[in-house]
């Protein structure tokens, strides 16, 4: 299923996809890239369900991974509006971030690593999914 924006699909469409997975939504790993208004309003919406299915705000976002064309989002880069804010990793919790030094963390790097249930992508950015990211996701499920 593919949609150009998330105003053309209802939320119970979104869910669904997620759903697809056979794993309860409480228990869901979301990668989404790219985390402008499009990705921030899916997470957003996918959170809303989180908490619906007894998840705090608090426990929802840690099972969230927000990447932008920077990398993932973690607090040591600063600069973030309200939106993505609230879905930025802290730098010391994050495996990924610390193993990996000063280098930004990029999606194939948390695809590696998050053991991801769900891999949105949103990004308008050109090359932002790679053949080797998504079969790197691929290779770590056995649902669709």
């Amino acid at each position: 299923m593919t949609f150009k924006e998330p105003r053309q699909s209802p939320p119970p469409l979104w869910l669904a996809a997620v759903n697809a997975t056979g794993v309860p939504l409480k228990e869901q790993t979301i990668v989404i890239c790219g985390f402008g208004s499009a990705g921030i309003g899916i997470a957003n919406l996918i959170l809303t369900a989180m908490n619906e299915a007894g998840l705090s705000n608090e426990q929802a976002r840690k099972r969230f991974y927000a990447v932008d064309r920077y990398g993932l989002l973690v607090e040591r880069r600063a600069g973030y509006s309200s939106g993505p804010a609230d879905f930025v990793r802290k730098s010391q919790t994050s495996r990924m971030d610390m193993s990996l030094g000063q280098r930004e963390v990029q999606l194939l790097d948390v695809v590696r690593n998050a053991k991801a249930t769900v891999l949105l992508g949103v990004s308008g950015q050109p090359r932002a999914f790679t053949e080797d990211s998504f079969a790197k996701w691929r290779s770590t499920r056995t649902a669709p």
